[in-house]
């Protein structure tokens, strides 16, 4: 059983991988429900979702869903 968690820090592209989950578990259903839990839990908790850098350089943030 494993689990690795990687968010960037700093800008991120758009379209390219700013958070990223992995786990590994005896079964697969295991691992799926642990990383909806992880994934649920940094998006209530950190407010890391969303900063959209304008063509303005202003910038907006999106409500975590």
């Amino acid at each position: 059983t494993c689990l690795h968690v990687h968010h960037s820090l700093g800008r991120v592209i758009a379209g390219a991988i700013c958070f990223f989950v992995f786990a590994s578990a005896a079964h697969r259903q295991q691992a799926r429900e642990a990383v909806a839990f992880v994934t649920d839990e940094v998006k209530a908790r950190l407010p890391i979702f969303g900063k959209e850098v304008l063509s303005d350089a202003t910038h907006a943030w999106k409500k975590n869903t």
